[in-house]
């Protein structure tokens, strides 16, 4: 604030500072007394970083002699300008305005009746006729610039003041040069948001609009007008990019229907459209279509006190808009010289003279003729307060019927059904989404469940992806009785659903699935008191909370639902923590089977009982073959190589159990007890084997494998075992502080223990292990397989037990059928399982012009079939640079655009990466992706979005975005032939969903992992020479 004028400084030689009025960006106004006359005025004194840029202050100084050309009794007269001598600032000295801003008085009022538009409305015009009329162009209209002087006259009680000085730019000047937009894109026309952009009057006539719509309705006619803050760049878009609905259906859509007279919207869609060529040509023209619109529809004048002066006009006249000729306002007081000429006598004029005879003989007239004439005067005013107050309880029985017919819909989604479907629902049941939305997923639950909490990612995503409008989650209870914590959690939540609703369950949900490990202590009920929920409001609805959970349990087990997650997609069942890309293969197809079904007739709320019903009979399950499926059959056979892992037994031992397993994992912790017990039981008949696979939401297993691993390098597997017994009975305490303490207890090196951990210097073996894990599906934890075959989770001693003897027995009769040793045996046993399987394709010729990035002379080339509207293409994008950058010049990856149908902007984004390549090349293009990628978080992936993150993407390139080849590269579709080229070869290929990766010949669906990616890869190099 170092620019600010001190109070008392005399400004320029002859104005005196009294306060500072308004601190802006580009300059502050104070205001000053003119010490030669002591008359109050305002000072505009343009900040010195923005003066001293001559283009600028030319300008300032153009302007402002500009606008003191303009002559209207409602622009703030401008009484000099220049460059100050002393401060070398330009400034303005003007009218100082007294009253409110019209954003103020709106405010206030809100929506403000015909009459009063009309008025206000009228003023402004003059205002702007006056500018237009001397080439001025406001194009800075805003409420808060537009000042309410109080005038204290009757029918019209505020007189309008604009201030051009700062704002106006004289047109000629304003054909070039325009760089940046200058009003709030609120009331902004869109040619200003472009360079070299052509301002003129029609510039002004725009914001017009808007404001007339904005004075009628008390609401902005933007969606996005709400918050000026964060949603500006939303905002912009808005103006820039969607649609121009009518006035009206605006209106309706904000909650203000009725609110707009007959004729606005042909008046509004002639101020707001985006081609100044079609707008109203002058503000003159719009205020002269707009008078008789508003005096058709606006009160009666309200009768004052005061008597009328005799000759004076017994109806107002509609307003005067020919050029050049003043506007008739009964509230402008006239603005009277300093000096005015001494009242002396005069004769009376003869006009003068001749209308107070004529005012007297139709006074006469109306006693003799017994009052006739203001008797039908009376009965006009009458007729039209009548007619005014029946529209007004016309319009407020249709918003009542419109109250009404919400109350209805509320009524019905509180009481909603579809008991009827074969996986029956209602509002009993917490949900996410919209009734009537086509495709619904049906979620039973376990809230302690680590394969519940993973598929809420997968359902967080698809939420993302497709919105409340097309998808439905539903959720049932379903506590496994293995899971402790996991009941009392549930009656919490349902409890919460049936005090709060749905959003309190879902928030106590997230809650619970993130910090799974304090299920067991009190924590679970502090989240709810946070939402509201008190034990006593707990135990008071007990009974019919346990009756609700035991109905969802028994359903479970009536669709057979034999664990956790289980989920049904407008009936079609699908059990565990699927890939994202199965879900998205079924609601696709759904959302076409939905659209037929609407075409057809069917409501919409009525789609998900039709479609359950025929998918549910069709196929009760997804996967039917459950019993062939490797992650779920404990008979397959893997080949699960011991290799140079931490081992407990010995290598004659019959049965070998290799643990894939994390130090921070609670489930993993559970398992350790019945590790030491079959230890116990068996002996050296069985042998461990221990495999990390720290999973990346526990933060501390990582540094744990590592202090175990180094343990291990120091001290032998047996201090292996010791240190992993110690971190498991000691979980909640794994920092670093801990491990060097631990260390030490081991007999290692404490600071050579911690540097390894520092240094991460078992990385390489603990990802060989998280690769073998992914290779064997075996992504959660703890995952055992005992002689190769698998048994998921923390499972009890008697399961263990029964396979343990079953293998042994085995084991005994192949050993001696096939004369092995026992030291042989397990090897041979596995040597033939199943191992990493990925689907073998055959890829065709690259183009030449697809964006790469990586090594340019690669022996793996991954395909990266993708779109920029999908959130598992940007959840891959990391991926694809933590590849990048382990492999080296080993990999190259290509982009290849695969736009799919149920994102209506991918194709235009395809479109805008490809022009972003042609013009920039492909380091920028992958820039374009990143900056897509982000602001599809936001939702902000339309034209205008496109247009912004390829600008981002420019701005590391120094020949820079040519943005009207990019706009005329989406207009003419210009790379429509390079994106089928690259559809064309996904469908031949099979591909069916995004992302999709061609890993040399090697196909990897899905948002898999890092691990995974490297898995295929892998693979791939051994293929080459």
């Amino acid at each position: 604030m170092s620019d600010v004028l001190a109070t008392g400084t005399v400004f320029a030689g002859e104005w005196r500072v009294q306060k500072l009025l308004h601190a802006g960006a580009i300059s502050h106004v104070y205001e000053v007394e003119q010490t030669s006359t002591g008359a109050r005025r305002a000072l505009k004194v343009v900040h010195a970083s923005v003066g001293i840029d001559p283009k600028f202050r030319e300008l300032f100084v153009q302007e402002a002699r500009a606008a003191s050309k303009v002559k209207s009794e409602h622009v703030a007269e401008v009484l000099s300008c220049g460059i100050d001598t002393t401060t070398d600032k330009p400034y303005a000295v003007l009218e100082l305005l007294e009253g409110k801003s019209l954003a103020t008085h709106a405010a206030d009022s809100g929506a403000l009746n015909p009459g009063e538009v009309l008025s206000l409305i009228t003023q402004l015009g003059h205002a702007l006729s006056a500018a237009h009329d001397v080439g001025v162009v406001h194009r800075d209209l805003k409420p808060e610039g537009i000042i309410l002087a109080e005038t204290h006259a009757a029918g019209a009680p505020h007189r309008i003041e604009v201030q051009f000085v700062g704002a106006g730019k004289v047109a000629s000047e304003a054909l070039h040069n325009t760089t940046a937009a200058m009003g709030r894109p609120l009331w902004m026309s869109p040619e200003q948001s472009e360079t070299d952009a052509k301002l003129t009057p029609a510039t002004d006539v725009w914001p017009l609009g808007l404001l007339a719509f904005w004075l009628l309705t008390g609401k902005p006619y933007w969606k996005t007008g709400r918050d000026m803050g964060s949603a500006a760049m939303t905002l912009l878009r808005e103006v820039l990019y969607e649609p121009l609905l009518p006035a009206s259906q605006r209106a309706e859509e904000i909650g203000v229907a009725g609110m707009l007279p007959p004729g606005f919207d042909a008046w509004f869609e002639k101020c707001v459209t985006r081609e100044q060529e079609h707008r109203f040509q002058h503000a003159r023209d719009a205020i002269a279509a707009l008078t008789p619109i508003l005096q058709a529809v606006a009160p009666p004048p309200v009768a004052t006190a005061q008597q009328p002066v005799l000759g004076a006009p017994l109806q107002l006249p509609p307003p005067n808009l020919a050029a050049g000729s003043p506007i008739y306002r009964a509230s402008a007081p006239r603005r009277v010289a300093s000096n005015p000429p001494p009242a002396g006598p005069s004769k009376p004029n003869k006009a003068l003279r001749i209308a107070v005879i004529a005012a007297a003989a139709l006074f006469l007239l109306g006693l003799v003729g017994g009052g006739g004439y203001w008797f039908y005067d009376n009965q006009q005013a009458k007729a039209k307060k009548a007619a005014s107050a029946k529209a007004d309880k016309e319009r407020e029985d249709e918003r009542e019927a419109e109250r009404e017919a919400e109350r209805k819909k509320r009524e019905a989604l509180k009481n909603w059904s579809d008991e009827e479907s074969p996986v029956p629902i209602s509002a009993k049941d917490p949900m996410w989404g919209r009734r009537e939305a086509p495709v619904t997923i049906v979620v039973f639950t376990d809230l302690e469940c680590p394969f519940c909490a993973k598929l809420e990612t997968t359902l967080d995503l698809l939420k993302t992806d497709y919105g409340q409008e097309k998808l439905r989650i539903v959720y049932k209870h379903n506590p496994l009785p293995f899971h402790t914590n996991a009941r009392p959690a549930h009656e919490i939540a349902e409890a919460l659903y049936r005090a709060k609703g749905s959003e309190a369950y879902l928030g106590f949900k997230d809650k619970a699935f993130k910090n799974r490990t304090q299920l067991s202590g009190d924590e679970p009920m502090e989240w709810a008191k946070d939402l509201g929920l008190s034990r006593a409001d707990l135990n008071k609805v007990k009974t019919a909370v346990d009756e609700k959970i035991e109905a969802d349990i028994t359903l479970a087990k009536k669709l057979g639902v034999k664990g956790t997650p289980h989920t049904f997609i407008n009936g079609i069942g699908m059990s565990g923590a699927q890939a994202s890309t199965k879900f998205d293969e079924i609601i696709r197809a759904e959302l076409e089977k939905a659209k037929e079904l609407t075409a057809k007739g069917t409501a919409p709320d009525k789609v998900y009982v039709e479609r359950s019903k025929e998918n549910f009979n069709k196929a009760p399950d997804v996967d039917p073959d459950a019993d062939k499926d490797p992650a779920k059959d404990e008979n397959v056979l893997w080949s699960v190589p011991v290799g140079d892992s931490p081992v407990l037994g010995p290598k004659s031992a019959k049965v070998t159990i290799v643990v894939i397993s994390d130090f921070q994992c609670p489930f993993c912790s559970k398992a350790a007890p019945t590790l030491k017990q079959i230890k116990n039981e068996y002996g050296d008949r069985v042998r461990l084997v221990w495999k990390d696979n720290p999973l990346p939401m526990h933060k501390r297993a990582e540094p744990a494998a590592q202090f175990a691993r180094e343990v291990r390098a120091q001290k032998g597997d047996e201090a292996f075992w010791r240190a992993h017994d110690l971190l498991f009975e000691n979980q909640k305490a794994i920092e670093d502080a801990d491990l060097k303490v631990y260390a030490f207890r081991l007999g290692a090196d404490p600071a050579k223990t911690m540097a390894a951990v520092t240094q991460h210097k078992h990385k390489t073996a603990i990802e060989n292990d998280q690769k073998l894990a992914v290779d064997l599906d075996a992504s959660g934890t703890p995952t055992f397989f005992i002689n190769g075959k698998r048994l998921i989770g923390a499972q009890p001693f008697e399961k263990f037990k029964t396979v343990i003897d079953r293998e042994e027995t085995a084991a005994t009769a192949a050993m001696t059928a096939k004369n092995l040793s026992a030291d042989a045996y397990y090897d041979d046993l596995v040597k033939n399982g199943r191992g990493a399987a990925f689907d073998i394709k055959t890829p065709g010729p690259i183009p030449a012009n697809a964006p790469r990035k990586g090594s340019k002379t690669p022996k793996v080339v991954i395909q990266w079939f993708a779109e920029l509207e999908c959130p598992y293409c940007a959840k891959s994008s990391p991926m694809i640079d933590e590849v990048l950058r382990d492999y080296g010049d080993k990999v190259q990856v290509v982009w290849r655009n695969y736009p799919l149908p149920n994102h209506p902007n991918a194709r235009l984004a395809a479109m805008a990466g490809e022009e972003v390549r042609t013009q920039l090349g492909d380091e920028v293009f992958f820039k374009f992706v990143d900056a897509a990628f982000e602001r599809k978080k936001t939702g902000d992936l339309d034209r205008f979005g496109l247009e912004m993150a390829a600008l981002d993407a420019s701005k590391s390139s120094p020949k820079g975005l040519s943005v009207a080849q990019f706009r005329n590269a989406l207009d003419a579709s210009r790379h429509e032939a390079r994106i089928k080229e690259d559809e064309d070869e996904a469908k031949r290929l099979g591909i069916s969903g995004t992302p999709g990766f061609l890993v040399g010949k090697y196909y990897v669906p899905g948002a898999v992992t890092a691990t995974k990616m490297k898995s295929a890869i892998d693979k791939a190099l051994k293929d080459t020479p």
